[in-house]
């Protein structure tokens, strides 16, 4: 039986500042986040998607950079894995790199490796682009992750057994469930009770949005 867990998050803006032992330590500069704030359009919750840019002043002798990140939306208090994502090539004359590329998303984490001919490995800290948005901005959409789990849903249950997910409301309403990424797995309306097959909801972590009588209720769960 897949059992459900309600989920509350300690949000911080600190940035996790670490890497590899296996390498020199270099840095990234001039990094900029241009981004654009909006409305998810099936979550309606606050998002955002930017350009990222930066330089690094490459080691003597540089053959490779390789740039390795994150999924995007990642949380401080969430496990952090990195995958390559980019491999460029750099002549040994090369003294600067330049890195820009669109639709890097909040909470995005990146790390930037360069290799030399000897086989040495130079690797700046880990940021994330979350750090590099105003302060605002980032706090509305925080504030919003923060709060998901802390509306009263007073009338309003979910729980599962080892087939369905299961809601039972006071009221008929409209049930939409979405992933993290937004992306919506279930709907359906005029009902006070729902079920809705695990096999369905291929995603671990689930949001559950239930709106009756003009108000809406929001939960984030967790199946196990």
């Amino acid at each position: 039986m897949r059992r459900l867990f309600l989920i509350i998050y300690a949000i911080s803006a600190i940035m996790l500042n670490a890497t590899n032992d296996d390498g020199k330590e270099i840095y990234a500069e001039n990094i900029k986040y241009d981004y654009e704030m909006f409305n998810n359009e099936y979550t309606g919750k606050p998002d955002c998607t930017g350009t990222l840019s930066f330089s690094i002043k490459l080691p003597t002798n540089s053959v490779g950079v390789i740039i390795k990140k994150t999924r995007p939306h990642i949380r401080p208090t969430d496990r952090i894995f990195l995958s390559i994502v980019n491999r460029k090539e750099v002549n040994d004359e090369d003294s600067v790199f330049d890195f820009s590329q669109e639709n890097f998303s909040w909470g995005v984490y990146f790390q930037i490796i360069v290799r030399d001919t000897e086989g040495n490995s130079f690797l700046t800290p880990r940021y994330c682009t979350s750090d590099f948005m105003q302060p605002d901005d980032l706090q509305e959409i925080m504030d919003w992750v923060a709060s998901v789990d802390d509306i009263p849903a007073n009338g309003f249950a979910i729980t599962s057994d080892a087939v369905n997910l299961i809601v039972d409301a006071e009221s008929k309403g409209c049930l939409s469930l979405f992933s993290t990424e937004g992306k919506r797995l279930f709907y359906d309306q005029n009902k006070s009770h729902f079920e809705v097959p695990l096999a369905v909801l291929k995603s671990q972590i689930i949001i559950a949005r239930f709106t009756s009588n003009n108000e809406t209720i929001t939960q984030k769960i967790l199946l196990k």
